[in-house]
C-alpha cells in the first residue's frame, strides 16, 4: 500500500513538472549543481529541524516518504540517525575518503570522481537497474569541517534512460555531531558521534513513454538503495582499517 501511494504520487509529480531542457553535456551540469550547494549548507539546522533530527541523538531510518514543501512541491524525503562510538572527524574523514574508494568503483559500470578544490567533488555515476533502464547520477559535494561537527552537502541530477528517460534532482545534508542530550560522550572508552543524513528526490521529467506507476517509483527507489548500500559497507570497510591502523599506531 505505502509503495503504490508513493509510486501515484511520483507519476503525478512528473506530470505536474512538465518537459525541462535537457542538459548538453557534464560540464553545463556540473556548473548548474554547484550554484547553490552554499545555500544548501546554510539551511543545515532549519532541514534537520523539519526532520525532527536537529535535537535527537537515538537511532531512527525512514526511507522514501512522500512530502510537499511548503510551495507546494512535493519530493521523496530519506532520513537516517545513527549513533557511532567514533570520535566525529575520524568517521567525517572516512566517510568522505569513502567517495574514492576503489570500492565503489567496483560496483558501478561507471564511477568518476574529480576533485576540484580542497573540500568539493564532482562525481558521474552510471548504474545499470536493468536491461531496459539505466541511470546516470552527476553529483556535487562540498564538505564543511567545524570544531564541534562536520556538514557535508550535495545536489545531483539522477536521469533515467531505456524504459523511461526521466530525471530527478536529489539534495542531500549529512552531519556528524557531538551528543546534545543527556547522552555520555563517551561510550566504553570511545568519543560518540551522532551520524544523520536527510535526502530530497523531487521529480523532474524529460519526457514519458508508457511507464508504469511501479516501474517509475522503481527507477528511482532502486538507483538510491544500491548505491546508498554500497556506500555503508564500504565507509565499514575503511573504518574498521582505519581504527585497526590508530590502534597499532
Amino acid at each position: 500500500m505505502y509503495y503504490r501511494q508513493n509510486a501515484i504520487a511520483l507519476t503525478q509529480a512528473l506530470r505536474e513538472y512538465g518537459a525541462l531542457h535537457q542538459f548538453s553535456d557534464d560540464s553545463a551540469v556540473f556548473a548548474s549543481l554547484v550554484r547553490g550547494i552554499d545555500d544548501l549548507y546554510a539551511q543545515t539546522d532549519g532541514i534537520f529541524e523539519s526532520a525532527g533530527l536537529l535535537n535527537f541523538d537515538g537511532q531512527m531510518q525512514k526511507a522514501m516518504q512522500a512530502k510537499r514543501g511548503t510551495a507546494g512541491p512535493f519530493y521523496l524525503e530519506s532520513v537516517h540517525s545513527n549513533i557511532i562510538p567514533v570520535d566525529l572527524h575520524v568517521l567525517d574523514a572516512v566517510l568522505w575518503q569513502c567517495i574514492y574508494s576503489h570500492e565503489l568503483q567496483n560496483h558501478h559500470p561507471l564511477y568518476q570522481v574529480r576533485e576540484v578544490a580542497t573540500n568539493m567533488i564532482f562525481q558521474k555515476i552510471c548504474e545499470r537497474l536493468c536491461p531496459e533502464s539505466t541511470v546516470t547520477i552527476r553529483v556535487a559535494l562540498k564538505r564543511f569541517v567545524e570544531e564541534d561537527r562536520a556538514v557535508t552537502v550535495w545536489e545531483a541530477i539522477m536521469e533515467g534512460s531505456g524504459t523511461a528517460s526521466l530525471r530527478f534532482r536529489q539534495r542531500g545534508w549529512g552531519l556528524k555531531r557531538r551528543p546534545r542530550s543527556t547522552m555520555e560522550p563517551v561510550f566504553q572508552g570511545h568519543p560518540v558521534t551522532i551520524e544523520q543524513l536527510c535526502v530530497r528526490i523531487t521529480p523532474e521529467v524529460l519526457s514519458q513513454r508508457d511507464v508504469s506507476n511501479g516501474a517509475l517509483h522503481h527507477l528511482l527507489a532502486g538507483a538510491y538503495h544500491r548505491h546508498m548500500k554500497v556506500i555503508a559497507q564500504t565507509a565499514e570497510k575503511l573504518l574498521t582499517a582505519r581504527l585497526n591502523g590508530l590502534s597499532l599506531e
